[in-house]
């Protein structure tokens, strides 16, 4: 019988944006916070600033759109090693563009239905 082999991954995410109120109004807090992982510098999120975010931080969106980048890259550089292709260089430029809607407009998250 083949052995299965399990691959786990673990992060921890921690809200850095409390200002003191906590989330009493929706402008009165931050979208900081630190992704980490063990073995690995942290990254420093927000949100995207159309939802009053820092844009000096990752926000989610770009963080989904690198892993599929990534994960892209990764296949390519495997199926050419398998086929003797050679690759030398590689960049990939990914635009990825989401719909606003009027609520995203109006300043809330669309993806949350506001339970935490």
């Amino acid at each position: 019988m083949a052995s299965m082999h399990q691959h786990s991954y673990d992060v921890e995410v921690t809200w850095t944006g409390n200002t003191g109120e906590g989330t009493s109004g929706y402008r009165g807090y931050r979208r900081h916070h630190i992704v980490r992982t063990d073995g690995c510098p942290d990254l420093l999120g927000s949100a995207d600033p159309t939802f009053h975010g820092d844009r000096d931080r990752w926000n989610p969106e770009q963080l989904l759109l690198s892993a599929l980048s990534q994960c892209h890259l990764l296949s390519y550089l495997h199926v050419c090693v398998t086929q003797g292709v050679v690759v030398t260089s590689y960049v990939d430029t990914r635009p990825a563009r989401w719909p606003r809607t009027a609520t995203a407009e109006a300043g809330s998250p669309t993806c949350c239905s506001g339970r935490a």
